[in-house]
């Protein structure tokens, strides 16, 4: 799927549904070889429904049933935004479902503007998660859930969030690089929950900023360090690791307040 220049990708005025609905398939092993890439505007519409799902920008999902078991489901491609590209949801930008493999990165250098989560992932992404766009969430601006995990998080642009974090790992992620801007309203600027893992370390050489509680709060595992030489800046503080799996080394050169 290629959204080309002035294309326009939506669900119909009025009506309730996501901009992409990639359904990937419902037996062991159903793999898509393809590319989805989009420089113009794609728009999930009119989520009114709790936990439906049905206003997402671009959703990659699968037609089991959640207790099914079934492995070895993927899109085997990148999945681009590119720098024109637009995606408008009404519930979350890009999400990728818990039974699903995207074997390829994301890569976002446009504009994601979601109502909720502006990426979020619960299920496996084999590659990266890159940005050097604009993400604006009314939640969590990227969202790792308990099940889902990827290979590193690279910010080159800024991402927002609203009443949640700018980034929220829940799941497993390996190295956070942060070299542009990373800025909740109402939470932390990067949480690592509980039950989430930082396979690596935060690197910080941009801003994390969180006007009303904590720029880096660590209550899960990070194996790594953080390394900081921009700015992290919180209203309670700038780093809490005081529920954290295990001691937690900072190394800064830059600012903490």
């Amino acid at each position: 799927i290629e959204n080309r220049g002035k294309g326009v990708i939506e669900a119909s005025e009025g009506a309730r549904g996501t901009g992409i609905l990639h359904a990937i398939g419902d037996s062991d092993g159903d793999i898509i070889k393809g590319r989805l890439i989009n420089n113009g505007r794609i728009e999930g519409r009119n989520d009114d429904v709790a936990n439906s799902q049905q206003g997402d920008g671009i959703r990659l999902s699968s037609g089991i049933e959640p207790d099914e078991i079934i492995v070895g489901l993927g899109l085997r491609a990148n999945l681009e935004n590119r720098r024109q590209g637009e995606i408008i949801a009404a519930d979350d930008g890009i999400e990728i479902d818990g039974k699903i493999t995207l074997r390829g990165n994301i890569n976002n250098r446009g504009e994601i503007v979601a109502e909720n989560d502006g990426i979020i992932i619960a299920g496996q992404v084999t590659g990266n998660l890159n940005t050097t766009g604009i993400i604006t969430a009314g939640d969590e601006g990227i969202e790792i859930r308990s099940d889902g995990q990827i290979g590193k998080i690279n910010i080159g642009g800024r991402v927002s969030g609203g009443i949640g974090e700018a980034i929220e790992i829940d799941g497993i992620t390996g190295d956070i690089n942060n070299r542009g801007i990373l800025f909740s309203a109402d939470e932390d600027g990067i949480s690592v929950d509980g039950s989430g893992t930082v396979d690596g370390n935060i690197n910080n050489f941009g801003e994390i900023q969180s006007p009303t509680d904590v720029g880096i709060r660590i209550d899960g595992t990070l194996t790594g360090a953080i390394n900081n030489t921009g700015l992290i800046a919180g209203l309670d503080t700038s780093i809490d690791a005081d529920t954290a799996d295990a001691s937690i080394t900072v190394s800064n050169r830059g600012t903490l307040s």
